[in-house]
């Protein structure tokens, strides 16, 4: 919710019918949308302009390309053990170009 002002929507994108999944993502106070793909995530080619491995977590881009991992949003990744990813989510994401600078 803190970065829909920005244009940036978190989705939880699940491959196999798991209500209790959606159930488990909304009593941890997730509220952004739950999306199902067809297919086997593991197994699925990410569509990506570079080189990107391993990510389970994905930043993609108004193209649909994952230009990152979620990792990214990690603070403890930038030594900044005090904060919280949505306090530091925006300047990550302007970095990499999801959202323009000075939203």
């Amino acid at each position: 919710a803190a970065l829909a002002p920005h244009g940036v929507t978190v989705a939880l994108v699940i491959d196999v019918g798991a209500p209790d999944w959606i159930t488990a993502a909304r009593k941890e106070g997730f509220t952004g949308p739950v999306w199902r793909l067809k297919g086997q995530l593991d197994r699925v080619p990410v569509v990506t302009p570079g080189l990107l491995d391993g990510a389970i977590g994905l930043l993609i881009d108004k193209d649909g390309y994952a230009v990152g991992s979620l990792p990214l949003l990690d603070p403890t990744a930038y030594d900044l053990f005090d904060k919280e990813p949505a306090q530091i989510a925006v300047q990550v994401l302007q970095a990499y170009g999801l959202i323009p600078a000075g939203d």
